[in-house]
């Protein structure tokens, strides 16, 4: 299955606990929070890097704002 999707040029919905499914296939995440769309290229292990430095860069915007 992994071989299939990873060379399938579609889009697919995967709901999965999987972390290495997700690694070996996803190319692209897309994830709702709090009520807003963010994408992010690349595999899992990218997703969780890319959003810890989006929400830790979103943390000091929201400390700014509030001194």
């Amino acid at each position: 299955l992994e071989q299939h999707l990873a060379k399938y040029e579609g889009t697919v919905v995967a709901v999965t606990h999987d972390r290495y499914f997700l690694d070996n296939v996803a190319g692209w995440i897309c994830e709702v929070d709090r009520g807003r769309l963010h994408g992010y290229e690349g595999n899992y292990s990218k997703y969780l890097e890319t959003k810890a430095t989006r929400l830790k860069v979103e943390g000091q915007k929201d400390a700014k704002r509030q001194k």
